[in-house]
């Protein structure tokens, strides 16, 4: 299949998902994009869905490739570009079941494309750096473990995308600077709810209800582009381990 050379791949910074994002009309989920791939004429349909399929995985399977075979983000890009083309030849797809986690099966997609490129690519183990020369590929519980810290790191990160799009579009600055001062991703220490109401001029008790309702939204958005990847989006989140947002 060569049908990815017609296929703009998203910018490295970010990729604004969802369905709107493609034009309205797409199930949802990666089970009918690859339906559609694996029974559909060879272009048009197919290619539409192939890039459905980029624009919900592509930078966290870059970010993954980076890591696990040591190079930069542009070529991770390239042998992600690589992978997506695997990922619809149609024999491949033959044997793919909707029963199958589609997140275990883009984990052994990535494991064996990993191993084929550190295997016969002289080109891109050439690209690799000097340090990393020789360095024996991660177990495939190391990958796998990889990958799904990617999605982690993705579903948070384009969570907290739409949520300040969402509250800026709205004029809700304040709401945002409550969310971002408590909620912190990165481990770091959130500020005190005393020193909120003082930078803010509110009672404590008003600081909390905005940070409750601002809260229910991300929550909301989380939940949403787990269902874009997947038929059970809370399943999706508790097998991440991001369950926990959703309980705050």
């Amino acid at each position: 299949m060569r049908e990815m050379g017609e296929i703009a791949l998203p910018p490295s910074a970010s990729v604004k998902g969802g369905p709107a994002a493609s034009g309205g009309g797409w199930p949802p989920t990666p089970w009918s994009l690859i339906r559609r791939a694996r029974d559909g004429p060879e272009s048009g349909t197919r290619r539409l869905a192939l890039e459905r399929l980029v624009e919900q995985y592509y930078v966290p399977i870059r970010r993954f490739l980076s890591r696990a075979l040591g190079v930069g983000d542009d070529r991770a890009g390239d042998v992600a570009h690589d992978l997506f083309a695997a990922l619809l030849e149609r024999d491949f797809l033959q044997a793919i079941r909707h029963e199958t986690s589609f997140r275990g099966f883009l984990k052994v997609v990535c494991r064996r494309h990993c191993a084929t490129w550190r295997a016969t690519d002289a080109a891109s183990r050439r690209a690799l750096h000097a340090a990393a020369l020789g360095r024996a590929l991660p177990d495939d519980a190391a990958l796998d473990d990889a990958v799904d810290e990617e999605l982690r790191r993705f579903y948070v990160d384009e969570a907290v995308r739409r949520l300040r799009e969402r509250l800026l579009r709205c004029r809700k600055r304040e709401a945002l600077a409550i969310f971002e001062a408590r909620v912190r991703f990165d481990g770091s220490r959130p500020e005190e709810y005393r020193v909120l109401a003082g930078r803010f001029g509110k009672r404590m008790y008003d600081i909390r209800n905005q940070l409750s309702a601002t809260r229910k939204l991300f929550r909301r958005l989380l939940l949403t582009i787990a269902g874009e990847r997947a038929d059970d989006p809370r399943a999706e989140l508790r097998d991440l381990g991001l369950h926990r947002y959703l309980a705050q």
